[in-house]
């Protein structure tokens, strides 16, 4: 995967530790870096481009990002997913990595979820972080989170979106490189996010397309 290698290439710095300190000075940018490293490096990876198209077609992203989707299963395929796709209509690569945690009725993310109106009952919390990489240059993370809470039976009991914090270096990189669609990512975020979680129902569901239901429309919840 492009975005990987990318990432892998960003993390093979190491520390110089061979000179003794007496303060330790602590790299937030490549703490950064390595701990999504890590995380990668347990993904499954799964080329989507091909899911692309009819997800598109389903979940139409305008000014607004609706999920207009019925998953049927949502559950872990895997506890660590890395969704990418590619595009010759695209400007840029996108990936969404998945991770998949039980969920704790006593956790920061429980608490958060009873506050905004998601009581349950939730058995996982799927944590979907989005990426973006134009032709010749890095990679870069997008600020925003998408949660997926997803009960024992594979169905959604509710999503929160909320912004993520970086280290002051990603900041500016983000900034610099996406400063024309600042209003729009947000909804970039979503819609990625919402391409791996398509992925996921496709992989449960032993199936490489799904069918569109546009009975309702599933809104998420944007935490600021």
């Amino acid at each position: 995967m492009n975005i990987c290698r990318d990432i892998w290439k960003q993390c093979a710095r190491t520390p110089d530790d061979e000179r003794p300190a007496k303060f330790q000075v602590v790299d937030t940018l490549q703490a950064f870096w390595q701990e999504v490293y890590k995380t990668v490096a347990t993904a499954r990876l799964y080329d989507v481009t091909a899911l692309l198209d009819p997800f598109s077609e389903a979940s139409l992203c305008l000014r607004r990002f609706e999920r207009t989707i019925d998953f049927a299963d949502l559950g872990p395929a895997h506890p660590v997913i890395w969704a990418e796709a590619a595009d010759r209509r695209m400007p840029a690569k996108i990936a969404a990595l998945l991770t998949y945690e039980e969920y704790g009725e006593l956790s920061s993310q429980a608490k958060r979820a009873r506050q905004c109106g998601i009581l349950g009952p939730v058995k996982w919390i799927c944590r979907a972080r989005c990426f973006i990489k134009r032709e010749y240059r890095k990679s870069l993370p997008l600020q925003w989170e998408w949660q997926e809470y997803v009960d024992s039976q594979g169905h959604s009991a509710g999503s929160l979106l909320q912004p993520l914090a970086f280290p002051e270096y990603v900041d500016r990189m983000v900034d610099d490189e996406l400063k024309s669609m600042d209003r729009l990512q947000s909804d970039l975020c979503a819609f990625i996010a919402n391409l791996g979680l398509y992925a996921v129902d496709a992989i449960n569901s032993n199936r490489a397309s799904l069918t569109a239901h546009r009975a309702g429309t599933f809104r998420y919840q944007m935490v600021r």
